[in-house]
């Protein structure tokens, strides 16, 4: 359609459904209209809750609640992974554990290369009195409390083994590897979205009238302390949040004072509903106006009024079917009236003469019998 703003469309589907939604100035500045509904309504409900617990104590009048509230609309995603001090080995959980011992009896070979420092040295021979290889020096081989051992064998790290020559050096080595299980812990931490960063409210509470009085004059300090008190545990007031709260106690205005006194013709709510009603009159109008205007003559050029001949006519056709109806209806009538005179007059000659009666309808069932 030609000169269609953009603004005029839209596009819905089979179920009236908006599929199509414009951009306003708030989404193209980064503002969603959702978060704003959302903050408006966060506002609104901590402002209700203020203005129910203060109702009862100082009336709807004598009060006037503002709530500002700083959403916080990101949403974030952290994964921390910590580690805890090493624990007593005694109490901790063993992963693996390793054990390593080794024993030499070979002694390097020392000595120019090639000469017969090479090669190991011939078992010396010692003197009967000389200790068996393998047993302590002063005591006998076999002695009770001693372990024996086969002559040029040595026995060291578990593990036996020849000796070559009586007194080569030992080398022996032991390696232990223990791996302890480590106290690890992974947080995902996934923070929601809409959360409230920080809560601003300020109430302004009237000067309190004498009865009999015009002046007015301030509450006292317990009062506003206990006022202020009671509107910090509504809106859930929080220190480490940064929470701010104003009480104020000024004396109302006379056009604040008199709210409920403005003319019916400058009440919000009247001019409302009187432009609310204008709109469906006007709406109502413009029905009244096609009707009239369109449909009617529209009808009567679709369907004709009929002349006055051709209504005799059809009046007269009625009366011929309605007379035709009723003649019909006459002979049929007297059908059955005679029809009933004949059956009157059959059942009372059977009464009469039932012998003349029962012959007459034996020959009607054997007709060949005459």
């Amino acid at each position: 359609m030609p000169q269609l703003s953009n603004g005029s469309v839209t596009i819905i589907d089979q179920t009236g459904t908006l599929l199509s939604q414009l951009k306003s100035r708030f989404t193209e500045a980064g503002l969603d209209q959702a978060q704003i509904k959302y903050v408006r309504e966060v506002e609104d409900s901590i402002g209700k809750r203020i203005e129910a617990i203060l109702k009862p104590v100082l009336g709807l009048e004598n009060f006037r609640v503002q709530v500002a509230a700083d959403i916080d609309f990101s949403q974030t995603e952290q994964t921390a992974e910590s580690y805890k001090p090493n624990r007593d080995p005694s109490n901790a959980s063993i992963r693996s554990q390793q054990s390593t011992e080794t024993a030499n009896v070979n002694a390097p070979a020392g000595g120019v290369p090639g000469a017969l420092t090479n090669q190991p040295p011939v078992p010396a021979t010692a003197p009967i009195t000389s200790p068996a290889v393998g047993t302590t020096p002063g005591t006998p081989a076999g002695a009770p409390g001693t372990r024996a051992t086969e002559p040029g064998r040595v026995e060291a790290a578990g593990v036996t083994a020849p000796l070559p020559a009586v007194g080569q050096p030992i080398s022996t080595s032991k390696n232990s590897t223990i791996n302890y299980e480590i106290d690890k812990t992974i947080r995902h931490t996934k923070q929601a979205m809409g959360s409230i960063r920080r809560l601003s409210a300020a109430v302004v509470v009237n000067h309190r009238k004498e009865a009999g009085k015009t002046a007015t004059k301030p509450l006292p300090d317990a009062e506003i302390k206990q006022i202020n008190e009671l509107v910090r545990q509504a809106m859930g007031f929080s220190q480490e949040r940064g929470d701010s709260l104003s009480v104020a106690n000024a004396p109302f205005t006379a056009a604040e004072s008199a709210g409920l006194d403005i003319p019916i013709w400058k009440d919000p709510e009247t001019i409302s509903y009187t432009k609310d009603i204008i709109k469906y009159l006007i709406i109502a109008a413009i029905i009244a106006y096609l009707w009239l205007k369109v449909v009617l003559p529209l009808l009567k050029a679709m369907f004709p009024p009929r002349s006055a001949s051709e209504i005799a006519a059809a009046a007269a056709r009625s009366a011929r079917q309605s007379a035709i109806f009723e003649e019909s209806d006459a002979i049929t009538q007297a059908e059955l009236n005679n029809y009933s005179a004949k059956m009157d007059r059959a059942r009372g000659v059977a009464q009469e003469n039932p012998k003349t009666v029962a012959n007459v309808i034996k020959t009607w069932m054997n007709p060949n019998a005459s």
